[in-house]
């Protein structure tokens, strides 16, 4: 997994522990179940990390051109390098002169090592320069290094929750998304479930599918099947992928919505096409 602080995305929830797709199932079957019983086999944890698994694209590219045209791959990298000095260079001057988003963008590149030799207490401190200018991003980049204590930094969820709580009062929807996994978990204050309620509505009406998924999955444990459908329409709807199954599931299953098969194989099959492996085996199966 790579480091959180990447390409400005400071949400990264699942970057320590992964899930298997296939346990989405068992929690939606189970909660659906729970009519019978309020209790459902896997905790609210699981399902927050389980709606940012659907996120999570792993890609590589490798090159097969390298011998067949050394000369020419030879030059393409000179003129990159040549393209990233000149880009860091520019960068540093309108840092100098207090931008925020130069200062933001120049952090990370020095925290993650990207075109500049890794500096992680530089990167640091132009992102925390960017926060105290406003940068959104950097304040939920650094929010997140300190939650999860990133090459090498110490965790201080009291720092982690300070700083997201500024990326979300500055409208970052996953700076929102990421404080309210922390009020629920209690990572940083005591747990509080309200809060963290309010903290992924807020991200869903940003537009954020991760707060609108998160929040579906959190009605669907509490048995409020008509929120959760209304959240997980709006997850789908956004291109999230888990809330698209878990949407199929319950017009599959005919909760708080009349049966539709039809429907169910639509939305499932949407699942799969952005990525949820489970949902592909729902959809085949109707």
């Amino acid at each position: 997994m790579e480091n959180t602080a990447r390409n400005f995305l400071p949400l990264n929830i699942t970057n320590k522990t992964q899930y298997q797709q296939d346990s989405l199932h068992t929690f939606i079957t189970n909660s659906f179940m729970a009519n019978k019983s309020k209790s459902c086999s896997l905790t609210f944890n699981l399902a927050v990390a389980l709606y940012a698994c659907a996120s999570i694209i792993l890609s590589a590219c490798t090159s097969t051109t390298q011998q067949e045209q050394p000369k020419q791959e030879s030059s393409e990298q000179s003129t990159i390098a040549t393209n990233n000095n000149q880009a860091i260079n520019y960068l540093q001057k309108n840092c100098e002169l207090n931008n925020a988003d130069s200062c933001a963008r120049l952090g990370i590149m020095y925290f993650n090592e990207q075109d500049v030799k890794q500096d992680v207490d530089r990167g640091m401190q132009l992102l925390q320069q960017a926060c105290d200018l406003n940068s959104s991003t950097a304040c939920s980049a650094l929010g997140d290094i300190y939650h999860f204590g990133d090459n090498g930094v110490t965790k201080n969820y009291s720092k982690a929750q300070q700083l997201l709580q500024k990326g979300c009062d500055l409208n970052n929807a996953l700076a929102c998304v990421q404080l309210g996994v922390m009020h629920i978990e209690g990572l940083g204050s005591k747990k509080d479930l309200a809060q963290g309620k309010k903290l992924y509505q807020k991200a869903c009406n940003l537009n954020e599918k991760k707060g609108c998924s998160a929040l579906g999955f959190v009605y669907l444990k509490d048995l409020e099947f008509d929120k959760a459908r209304a959240l997980f329409t709006k997850g789908c709807n956004l291109n999230d992928g888990l809330s698209c199954a878990s949407l199929g599931v319950m017009y599959k299953n005919g909760h708080s919505v009349k049966r539709d098969s039809a429907k169910a194989k639509t939305l499932l099959q949407k699942g799969c096409d952005l990525g949820v492996k489970q949902a592909c085996i729902d959809a085949k199966g109707l």
